[in-house]
């Protein structure tokens, strides 16, 4: 049999246990709060594969993404064939211009005529941005780069934008500026290929809502 002695002191453990447990209970169930939350923030992993039957974005015809894909790309051909034989026209015309008249009467004169014709063509470039397209003043690089990242452009990729950018861009490369057409070039192909786009997968697109 045990004694008074033993038994106060089986009582006096037993309490020390239970304090003791008392006071690591918030702390295992903070540790406990905390493991629930990265279980419930951690994403399982599975043996499922993701598998895409073709574009997602849009459900246009076969024929339909091809014609537009090969409308743009012939209409950018003849652009680009155009703007270079206006460019080199024009250019080899000024500097024979220029030789000219420092041949028939005296280089100052070349000089004269030189300076006028370029800032006559840059004069034209000028008017032709500040009049009928303002935003078509840059090479549109940044811009297009926008568009491309998701960021919508309201009045950018427009036909008048499209053909005061042409101009311009020819404009300036005849005149002398030390601007290049490759800028603008993919500019125009993107307004180019929008505009395209837009008259050939309205249709498809477009619904009746009652």
């Amino acid at each position: 049999s045990y004694g008074g002695d033993n038994g106060s002191l089986d009582v006096s453990l037993g309490s020390a246990r239970s304090g003791a447990t008392a006071q690591a209970s918030p702390l295992q169930s903070s540790a406990a709060a905390s493991d629930a939350s990265f279980a419930w923030s951690t994403p399982k992993r599975t043996n499922s594969s993701f598998k895409a039957f073709g574009p997602q974005t849009h459900r246009l015809p076969f024929y339909v993404m091809w014609k537009i894909t090969l409308l743009t790309a012939a209409g950018m051909a003849l652009i680009n064939f155009c703007t270079i034989w206006v460019i080199s026209f024009v250019v080899e015309w000024k500097f024979s211009t220029m030789q000219a008249c420092i041949n028939g009467h005296s280089i100052w004169l070349g000089i004269a005529a030189f300076v006028g014709i370029c800032a006559g063509l840059a004069s034209i470039c000028m008017v032709l941005i500040f009049t009928l397209a303002p935003m078509a003043g840059s090479s549109g690089a940044p811009e297009n780069k926008g568009w491309l990242n998701g960021n919508n452009l309201p009045g950018f990729f427009t036909r008048r934008n499209m053909i005061v950018r042409q101009f311009a861009t020819m404009l300036a490369n005849m005149a002398g500026y030390p601007v290049g057409r490759e800028g603008p070039t993919v500019t125009l192909g993107s307004n180019l290929a929008t505009l395209i786009t837009h008259r050939l997968a309205l249709p498809h697109v477009t619904q009746w809502v009652e």
